[in-house]
């Protein structure tokens, strides 16, 4: 069995990043109008909700506070108030706003609704303030009291397509993979469904349809700065020759199947555009499976704290031959240096900013 040493997706694993998944289940009472997309609503209910339950001193202003450094409410809302581990700027998000199903639209009396979180690092020690906010989400400013609270679960998703073959995201850890990884010397297809609009963008544009090589792009920049600001901040040179590496055996796999639609939600003060629906890679190096998998727990693109990007995924050996020079990630080992590594990501600004 391989080990995670030296399976060839290891350094490319956000491996010191702790992380839960709260997923809570609700009955519609009523009729309710989710709009276009909840996420937004749902996470600013939530937030206040958290508040409520976690501050102590019922400042209207977080930055006075002196409990600040130790309150779940700041540390998950107030990032400016704490400086990344990483050429300064504020933090990510403790935190995803996981899967909302449905996303959208009118939920009839007597439907389920459900919300999924996931927390990351320092932020699961707080999931019991979570769960709370999460019980009173039916009586918030978001529902009215038209959701009647079920209850809260913290197992993993099953399945996600049913078609067969296909298999389920293991829980976030490359040790998982290993107890039944894709062969990394066997392309693998891969399925991903943007539950929650995805906002992708290459170099400024707006992506409408993503390619895989925008996709394992994107999902490394999220592992890079969630492990950096709730995981371990150290970034190993032989880290920056395995993305050059990924990007390169990803800009050789083309998408077979995307069935996808512009989404555009109304805020109060702008409009958010992202991409909802579903692709296909196939063919994709056996080794970056881990990686897109990542999807599934870190999601994916901009706005990931309001819901955006939230992902589903599967994959399953692919039947197609491999392409000779998708490689197996045996040559990891090439030498990068840091400033050829941020052209090669294009994300100078932003990725490693």
């Amino acid at each position: 069995m391989t080990s995670p040493g030296n399976h060839p997706a290891a350094l490319l694993m956000p491996a010191t990043l702790p992380v839960a998944r709260l997923t809570a289940t609700y009955v519609a009472r009523g009729a309710l109008d989710l709009g276009v997309f909840a996420g937004p609503a749902v996470r600013g209910a939530l937030g206040q909700s958290l508040r409520e339950s976690a501050c102590v001193t019922r400042l209207k202003d977080c930055a006075p506070c002196p409990f600040t450094h130790g309150c779940a409410y700041a540390f998950l809302f107030e990032t400016e108030l704490f400086p990344r581990a990483r050429h300064g700027g504020q933090a990510t998000a403790g935190y995803a706003l996981g899967p909302i199903s449905p996303a959208g639209g009118m939920l009839a009396p007597g439907a389920v609704f459900t919300v999924s979180l996931h927390l990351y690092g320092p932020a699961v020690t707080h999931g019991a303030l979570w769960a709370s906010a999460l019980s009173r989400l039916g009586d918030s400013s978001f529902a009215g009291g038209a959701l009647a609270f079920r209850h809260v679960t913290t197992c993993w998703p099953a399945a996600e397509r049913e078609e067969s073959g296909w298999r389920p995201p293991p829980p976030p850890s490359l040790a998982a993979w290993l107890h039944n990884p894709p062969p990394v010397d066997m392309p693998a297809d891969l399925w991903l469904s943007y539950a929650g609009p995805a906002r992708l963008r290459r170099k400024g544009v707006e992506l409408t349809t993503p390619s895989f090589s925008d996709v394992v792009r994107a999902l490394l920049r999220r592992a890079w700065e969630v492990e950096h600001d709730h995981g371990s901040p150290l970034w190993p040179p032989e880290r920056e020759n395995a993305v050059h590496m990924a990007l390169a055996a990803a800009d050789l796999v083309a998408s077979s199947e995307s069935r996808l639609s512009r989404l555009m939600v109304e805020r109060r003060d702008r409009r958010v555009a992202g991409v909802a629906g579903e692709q296909v890679f196939r063919g994709a190096p056996g080794w970056l499976a881990p990686v897109v998998m990542l999807a599934a727990w870190l999601q994916i693109g901009k706005g990931v704290a309001q819901g955006y990007g939230a992902t589903r995924v599967a994959w399953r050996e692919s039947g197609e031959k491999k392409d000779e020079c998708s490689g197996d990630g045996a040559g990891i080992q090439g030498v990068f240096s840091g400033d050829k590594m941020e052209k090669a990501l294009d994300l100078s600004d932003d990725f490693l900013a």
